[in-house]
């Protein structure tokens, strides 16, 4: 939910202390689940469904009253909300400038018709029990929904990219976005690896892999501070104006 998310990422804080606008706008989903419609396996092109089109909306109606650097918007999503990020970055690339997902990112493949390649950073955990290392997705599955199915029945986790690790998940966005094949590899901290991948137009996507890290937005290793990463790699980016 909106509220969770402002307690799990200490981002209002750090927009507090950094000039930067957050908005955690409210999914409609019942259990507060964002950018899937129950029973639909992808997100379809266009402004269909409704959290995307709230955000839309939302991005006219802040930039209006609070007179933001509409170049410079950017999304970030936690779980379901980082699927709902990588999904923005398709739906609504001509006002995302960047994207970073935690814990949960989305390769729409074929269905994603971006008008311009939207960068991204993913995170993921060694030990995510829900978003497996290895491919695939954990017992949550078996989760009741409201409306009478359990997640495993719900077209949109049976997705074939599911089976695929975090890192060649990552890597099939990145070629599509035109990035050269293979990432660099970087140590930032101890257990904490970077993999980048490279565009010709500056366009970057890159994944951060924490070993031993859960399910989860924060890194929690050594004096790392995830929403300074985060930012840091946001803030390189604007929409051409």
């Amino acid at each position: 939910s909106a509220r969770d998310l402002a307690d799990v990422t200490d981002l209002v804080a750090f927009g507090e202390a950094n000039g930067i606008v957050v908005a955690a706008p409210q999914g409609h989903q019942p259990d507060s689940g964002w950018m899937w419609e129950p029973g639909e396996a992808g997100v379809e092109p266009g402004l269909v469904n409704r959290d995307v089109a709230v955000i839309d909306a939302l991005i006219d109606l802040l930039g209006s009253e609070l007179c933001l650097d509409l170049a410079r918007v950017y999304a970030g999503g936690y779980s379901i909300g980082g699927h709902g990020a990588t999904s923005l970055a398709c739906r609504l690339a001509d006002r995302i400038a960047a994207v970073v997902a935690t814990a949960g990112f989305t390769d729409l493949g074929a269905e994603c018709a971006a008008s311009r390649v939207v960068p991204t950073l993913a995170r993921a955990g060694t030990a995510d029990e829900y978003i497996l290392v290895g491919g695939g997705l954990g017992d949550f599955l078996s989760d009741d929904l409201p409306w009478g199915m359990t997640k495993g029945e719900e077209p949109f986790f049976r997705r074939a990219e599911w089976s695929l690790p975090p890192v060649e998940r990552m890597e099939g966005i990145a070629l599509r976005a035109g990035c050269a094949p293979g990432p660099t590899l970087q140590s930032i901290a101890s257990g904490v690896d970077l993999h980048e991948w490279s565009c010709a137009d500056g366009s970057d996507h890159a994944l951060i892999v924490v070993e031993g890290g859960g399910h989860d937005w924060r890194i929690e290793r050594g004096d790392i501070d995830a929403n300074e990463l985060y930012w840091a790699f946001l803030s390189r980016f604007s929409l051409p104006m």
